[in-house]
């Protein structure tokens, strides 16, 4: 099971939504999995992953994609 969520919010300087969305060290993300077992990705502009051969962020809106083996978590 696979689902993606469009964060809506701009990841600008002052905010630093993708940060507060991990948290510190990972704080948040690793609190979520910890629960749901389930396995978290953010991904898009302002995510700070890059992707592919070029190293870089994804053109797409910031998302967070979720996934899981079963409907429960």
């Amino acid at each position: 099971y696979t689902c993606r969520f469009e964060i809506g919010i701009k990841n600008d300087r002052d905010f630093h939504v993708a940060r507060r969305i991990i948290g510190t060290k990972g704080v948040n993300m690793k609190r979520i999995v910890k629960m749901s077992d389930a396995k978290l990705r953010l991904r898009g502009r302002g995510s700070g992953f890059l992707e592919g051969n070029m190293k870089q962020e994804s053109d797409e809106p910031l998302h967070l994609c979720i996934s899981c083996v079963d409907p429960v978590g």
